[in-house]
């Protein structure tokens, strides 16, 4: 089994990343492994596993602690180490932990975090945990070893004789469901359901109580990621689109190993803006952006060509190692455009018109704006009707409350407050007077429709 350099110091990426888990609920990430195929060939393994945060810290749901208090002498292990290893829980009948021991234990782990517009790329070596037989197994004592390299005292040091692996696994086991729990008692994976397992004990929709269940237990494992190199890549600012590199490396003739931080800005060139221009569309004039209208046919046509040959660049350039597409320079637009020529696959070609007057372009610009404006104000209108009539009834309901109070008032109170009702009704009048001009004007403006 491959060995793994460790830090004794808090890795610097790992707040920044466990604080992104901790807003992202239900946060799972893609493992990448190396397999092979029918003809002995490197093939890369992918799949979807839920990450169950930095070994051993897992905070337990009620349930799960329950059951720990339950079944495992002092409810568990006390809060002793912390790490910066991600880790994830597997089946042993699955192909991951096979591909792994064939390919030196390498893995790599990523997570797209849209909320944060931030991927994440862990690389590193992963160590399974959970074999019955403990130190029996060379395989359990070797990962156990490799992952005791890299666990930090938090606590005190008389709570280290407290804390066992087994008591580490048997929580990461509590934190499923029953259901889930009983997935480990399941036919072995690819069996087909018209077959029946050889043993009797292995059947579909079971539900496991027993944190120590013999069966399920030999069939669980934990999967320990040590990292050895991660890679934050920030698309917050997508025309400044940011990564960051950090990688553990040991110094000569040290058991120690320091996390190295490098920066580098993922786009060298801006990203092309689609220009904005307005074209007259089968007679009927469309905006397609609220910069000032072109001032001749010649600039729309050398903004459409420029556009056209960023595209076909685009198609050109090679994708970089991310997977996230280059975005390419933008072309200098030449004195003298050629006639337009067909690009990539068919597209709605614009008609091309006599060259009019500025002031002919701005006054359609702005009618098609207005136009725009117009009908995003119809489709809203049903929106302010329930909210004006509810204000109505807030109200109506605020002056029966007031009206019911009037029988305890004085002859002038009850004259004051009268005159404040006449009041209020005007202005109420007066409010559904202009909702219905407007409703007019909204009509006028769209033509009716």
């Amino acid at each position: 089994m491959n060995t793994s350099p460790a830090s004794s110091q808090r890795a610097p990426w790992r707040d920044i990343l466990d604080s992104h888990l901790q807003q992202t609920p239900g946060h799972e990430f893609t493992i990448a492994t190396i397999g092979y195929d029918a003809r002995n060939r490197p093939v890369p393994r992918l799949r979807t596993c839920g990450c169950r945060g930095f070994f051993p810290e897992l905070e337990l749901h009620p349930k799960g602690q329950e059951a720990m208090d339950e079944q495992v002498e002092g409810g568990g292990n006390p809060p002793t180490y912390e790490s910066d290893m991600l880790c994830f829980t597997t089946d042993t009948r699955m192909e991951k932990l096979p591909q792994l021991e064939s390919s030196g234990n390498a893995i790599e782990a990523v997570f797209w975090l849209r909320d944060f517009m931030t991927q994440w790329r862990i690389k590193g070596t992963a160590y399974a945990i959970g074999d019955p037989t403990g130190n029996e197994s060379e395989n359990e004592k070797a990962s156990r070893e490799e992952i005791k390299k890299s666990l930090r005292l938090k606590g005190h040091d008389r709570d280290i004789a407290y804390w066992t692996w087994d008591k580490a696994v048997t929580k990461y086991f509590a934190n499923h469901s029953p259901v889930a729990r009983g997935s480990f008692r399941n036919p072995p994976p690819g069996l087909p359901r018209s077959q029946s397992a050889s043993n009797p004990d292995l059947k579909l929709g079971q539900k496991v109580t027993d944190l120590h269940d013999p069966v399920a237990r030999n069939n669980f494992r934990v999967v320990v990621i040590h990292p050895e190199e991660v890679e934050r890549l920030d698309l917050t600012k997508q025309e400044d689109g940011k990564r960051w590199k950090w990688i553990l490396e040991a110094a000569n003739g040290s058991d120690n190993a320091q996390w190295n931080e490098t920066e580098k800005c993922r786009c060298t060139h801006p990203p092309v803006a689609p220009p904005a221009t307005e074209a007259v569309m089968h007679g009927a004039v469309q905006s397609t952006g609220t910069a000032p209208p072109p001032t001749s046919l010649a600039a729309t046509r050398s903004l459409r060509q420029t556009k056209a040959k960023a595209e076909a660049k685009k198609k050109e350039t090679a994708a970089p190692s991310d997977d996230i597409p280059s975005i390419p320079s933008e072309p200098e637009p030449e004195p003298e455009p050629e006639p337009e020529a067909a690009v990539g696959p068919p597209q709605l070609l614009l008609r091309e018109v006599p060259e009019l007057p500025t002031d002919i372009m701005v006054a359609a610009h702005h009618l098609a704006m207005h136009t725009v404006y117009a009908r995003e104000l119809q489709r809203d209108i049903p929106v302010f009707k329930v909210a004006f009539e509810g204000g109505i009834l807030a109200q109506r309901a605020s002056m029966a409350e007031i009206q019911n109070s009037l029988e305890a008032r004085s002859a002038t109170e009850i004259a004051i407050f009268q005159d404040c009702l006449l009041a209020h009704r005007d202005i109420m009048a007066a409010a559904a007077v202009v909702q219905r001009q407007v409703v007019l004007w909204i009509e006028s403006w769209t033509g009716g429709n």
